[in-house]
């Protein structure tokens, strides 16, 4: 039986090996199991766990919760039990639930030090005592109760082995359209009236290989239109590239599966001639849904686009968005399980964004303005935005990141001719690094993040990288924000730009849904 490697992390509901079975183990960063996955002697999945960590903590206490869950081989779910440790060292108590998620039994674990002895006592589903056991106590060490195994080896239970994990992409095939606008130009071309570049991307993953080198072959079409220095002529069309995409194998504990980075390299025609394209995206797969986000990079060379025998050229910026199509790798959809609940995926997520994100109204304005945009433009006005901090979120060591959007205007003006003006509306997207267990002043309730956005201006593709600081009220879900931001953006054929200060009144929906509920 499996729970001969730990009663607790197990279940008996699901515990049977037999001679020639292998488990198939994945482990957090600190060695705890992540997933478990028990095949037979044929190979076939005939049962698997899912276990989840969470950690709350208050001015008073320290409270960890483990949830294990566990699965047929069709992904029904059997049941589960959530843990509950105390200072992430003295377990407390023990809750099993069926599989429709009722409370089936309690185990509780009451520790006397001056007796040096635990009393267990068990209930069941009422609530009332049904057995009770006096335990000699077992003091924390630096194992005790923390399920601690080291990523590459597992206790041996007959002949259970530890398989490498073999995930290799999220579906068979990926489409990405993406949005951006050329930062960098050739000098035949001007950036003095810049045009959002549009892209299609499409390819089946891994139906090429090369030297044990697995590619995947595809079409992209791209939607131009630049214009030519000192003239009123613009090139523009649809080009057709066939491109050969090379998706980079990053495995580190910090980075979670569902990020994927590539290099892609391309050739084609273009509306008068022919091009070669090099271009690279990191993109996140927000699961369970089949979408995708992420940054797209594009360099192209243009050959006789203007003209015969000429060579020309331009690099870009965009943000991609995308869908999965084809079966998902299952393993990456388990330990999202527990959440779906058979529901729609694309359904769950939105959920998720709408009830989970904060959002902030922003109010700021400028206290630096560059040389360049101060030359034409002297007289300025606050402005207004908003900031949507979404659910979605990686961790890299002690850096909790979360996906954010941003939406921001801006507004300058010559007080020369109140006609001309510099102004627009400004659409981000980035990422929050929260600062909290780095820069521990202020306390859980005031956040510390830097922000860094990028997305598309009037004039073109820019950036934006700043710092909140959030204070995040007790009882009620409003947070109360002290923000800046620097903000580069193409002017003509240079980079300009401004820094604002400013502050913010928000919502977040988390507790907001969540005090709802529990009223």
């Amino acid at each position: 039986m499996i729970t001969r490697v730990d009663s607790l992390l197990f279940s008996h509901k699901l515990s049977e090996i037999k001679s020639g079975w292998k488990a198939k183990v994945k482990s957090t960063k600190d060695g705890r199991p992540s997933r478990i996955d028990i095949f037979d002697e044929k190979g076939i999945r005939y049962y698997f766990y899912r276990f989840h960590y969470n950690q709350r903590a208050d001015s008073v206490l320290s409270m960890e919760t483990i949830r294990s869950s566990y699965f047929r081989s069709d992904s029904s779910l059997v049941g589960r039990h959530l843990l509950y440790m105390e200072n992430g060292e003295w377990l407390k108590e023990i809750h099993y639930k069926d599989a429709q998620d009722r409370l089936v039994q309690t185990v509780r674990f009451d520790t006397y030090l001056e007796r040096d002895e635990t009393v267990r006592i068990i209930f069941d589903a009422t609530g009332r005592e049904i057995e009770s056991r006096i335990l000699p106590i077992s003091y924390p060490d630096v194992n005790a109760y923390r399920f601690e195994w080291k990523p590459d080896t597992i206790m041996i239970v007959e002949d259970v082995e530890i398989e490498k994990d073999t995930i290799k992409y999220i579906s068979p095939v990926l489409g990405v359209g993406w949005y951006g606008f050329p930062l960098l130009y050739e000098s035949s071309l001007s950036p003095n009236v810049p045009h959002p570049i549009f892209g299609v991307f499409f390819a089946p993953r891994g139906n090429m290989t090369i030297r044990d080198m697995d590619l995947s072959f595809g079409v992209e079409l791209i939607s131009y239109k630049i214009a030519l220095s000192d003239t009123n002529i613009f090139i523009e069309g649809i080009g057709t590239l066939a491109a050969m995409q090379y998706n980079l194998d990053m495995k580190y504990d910090w980075l979670p599966e569902n990020v994927e980075a590539a290099f892609r390299f391309g050739g084609g025609m273009l509306s008068a001639g022919y091009g070669l394209s090099l271009s690279a995206s990191v993109g996140y797969h927000l699961l369970p849904s089949r979408l995708y986000m992420g940054i797209y990079g594009q360099s192209l060379a243009a050959f006789n686009e203007l003209g015969e025998n000429t060579i020309s050229g331009w690099g870009s910026l965009g943000l991609a968005l995308g869908a999965n199509f084809g079966d998902i790798n299952p393993d990456l959809l388990k330990p999202y399980q527990d959440d779906l609940d058979r529901g729609a995926a694309t359904v769950a997520t939105a959920k998720k964004m709408a009830t989970e994100s904060s959002i902030i109204g922003q109010w700021s304005y400028p206290i630096y303005v560059d040389t360049l945009l101060q030359e034409d433009y002297d007289t300025t006005k606050a402005s207004i935005g908003i900031s949507i901090v979404t659910p979605f979120k990686m961790n890299i060591g002690p850096i909790q990141t979360n996906l954010v959007i941003e939406i921001q205007n801006y507004f300058f003006r010559s007080s020369v001719i109140d006609t001309i003006t510099f102004q627009g509306t400004a659409y981000l997207i980035g990422v929050h690094l929260n600062l909290d267990k780095i820069v521990p002043w202020g306390g859980e309730r005031l956040s510390k993040t830097i922000t860094l956005a990028t997305g598309s201006y009037r004039t073109g593709f820019g950036i934006s990288v700043g710092g909140d600081l959030d204070y995040h009220f007790v009882s009620l879900p409003f947070i109360f924000s002290f923000y800046g931001r620097a903000y580069a953006v193409p002017k003509e054929e240079i980079f300009t730009g401004w820094a604002s200060a400013g502050i913010g009144l928000g919502l977040d929906l988390a507790k907001l849904f969540g005090s709802i509920g529990s009223d």
